[in-house]
């Protein structure tokens, strides 16, 4: 993932592309923008893919180490509940966990089809 300021700063956006290859007819392709919210006091994120699925996110922020985004989508023509990470941060990534952009997810999990 690539992952760049947009929009003044106040953005940042980041691209999924995968190659297509023998095995691999149909690659997977995905955008993300996330910002802070200073409404609701978080971040917020926004997801779109190439099969049609999205999905909104926000998170409260750092706590201590850790992020973790929760929020709702669409993937698979299903309504999906969704939780990234928690992330963690690496060394390289602490000077910056001010920053959005030092999120970097660890695992989705699907809690639950939105009725």
């Amino acid at each position: 993932m690539k992952i760049h300021g947009d929009l003044d700063g106040m953005w940042l956006s980041g691209h999924v592309d995968e190659a297509a290859s023998k095995e691999n007819a149909h690659p997977f392709k995905g955008m993300l923008h996330m910002t802070y919210d200073t409404a609701a006091k978080g971040f917020a994120m926004l997801w779109v893919d190439s099969t049609g699925g999205w999905a909104r996110h926000s998170s409260s922020g750092w706590e201590v180490e850790r992020m973790v985004w929760l929020g709702d989508g669409s993937m698979g023509g299903k309504r999906v509940v969704v939780q990234v990470g928690p992330a963690t941060l690496t060394d390289a990534a602490r000077a910056a966990a001010s920053a959005p952009a030092a999120a970097r997810a660890s695992a989705t999990t699907y809690l639950s089809d939105a009725k």
